[in-house]
């Protein structure tokens, strides 16, 4: 089931809520024997002990907000330098790399919202993402009139109640504003003589810098080893100052491993390869006789969300390419 849930989340790219939705489909139970759920899966997949560690002292006292003695004390949860982790302890069901990619996936803002049984698939589904929250926005044709399609009003509420501002309209709109932003998308990649995108330069920068300061951490644990040879600090006081950069340094490692997947995952498609996906698209979409559905399918094959932000009469859209 672990390695089920990594290549839907990690490969195939689907969001954990839809994962979970299919899996409550085939009647599949979760680990407590209940429904499944976007939550379960995240904190599933970003479980540190999968990789084969043991951590422990990641918090204290009752988290119960019914089931908890008199005398207990409110859950206290300690930052990760003060965890204990003993690495190598049991036979790791990912690898860092799997891990660093699952890290990647849900540190995206964007969060979408479930897809209930039998929910219907329209143009845009799945893609309208909210300006303001974040969420995924319902996509579906007016009552009155089922050739129109509608993005409604977002659905979001904080856990104060209050309701997410961002208002909907006519799906038509965001429909039309991407043929005209994929047209000078398209002009772009034309005029571009490289296939490699414009943001790989600044990634390896980063990465350059980010190696540096490992090297740099690296050092200061070598002199720590020095100074305690001559006496300079004891026994405890290196053990301490040692702590302390190996925690600099695995947030430096973390980053690292982040920026090389993201640079990995840049080269995945050049620009010729985003031009011919693009020359298809637009063979499609001139075709009459698409179902929702493969409309649908046809959108997501040049873009990743788009971002709804409506006040009024004032629309504010823009499109995310592939």
């Amino acid at each position: 089931m672990y390695r089920y849930l990594l290549q839907k989340i990690t490969v195939e790219n689907l969001p954990a809520d839809h994962v979970a939705w299919d899996l409550n489909r085939q009647g599949v139970p979760s680990p407590r024997n209940g429904r499944w759920y976007g939550n379960t899966i995240q904190r599933i997949l970003l479980d540190e002990t999968h990789l084969g560690m043991v951590i422990s002292n990641k918090s204290a006292g009752d988290g119960h907000k019914v089931k908890r003695s008199k005398d207990s004390k409110d859950v206290i949860y300690f930052p990760r330098e003060e965890w204990v982790i003993v690495e190598n302890c049991h036979e790791a069901v990912k690898t860092e790399k799997e891990h660093a990619k699952v890290q990647m996936f849900f540190s995206r803002v964007i969060t979408t919202t479930p897809k209930k049984r039998g929910s219907r698939i329209y143009p845009l589904s799945g893609l309208v993402k909210c300006a303001r929250c974040g969420h995924t926005m319902v996509v579906r044709y007016r009552s009155d009139n089922k050739t129109i399609g509608q993005i409604l009003p977002c659905w979001y509420k904080d856990k104060y109640g209050t309701k997410c501002s961002n208002s909907g309209g006519k799906s038509m709109i965001a429909q039309t504003f991407i043929l005209g932003e994929l047209a000078l998308y398209e002009k772009e990649l034309r005029l571009s003589t490289s296939g490699d995108i414009a943001d790989n330069k600044s990634l390896v920068k980063e990465i350059d810098m980010t190696l540096t300061e490992i090297s740099k951490l690296e050092r200061k644990v070598t002199k720590v080893n020095e100074l305690v040879e001559e006496e300079f600090y004891t026994m405890i006081e290196a053990r301490q100052r040692k702590a302390e950069i190996k925690v600099a340094l695995d947030s430096a490692e973390t980053k690292l491993n982040l920026l090389q997947l993201k640079l990995d995952n840049s080269k995945e498609m050049t620009d010729i390869e985003r031009l011919n996906i693009i020359d298809k698209f637009q063979v499609q979409i001139t075709k009459g006789n698409l179902t929702d559905t493969e409309l649908n399918e046809l959108y997501k094959s040049i873009i990743s969300h788009i971002v709804w932000n409506r006040k009024d009469d004032t629309y504010v859209i823009e499109v995310n390419f592939l």
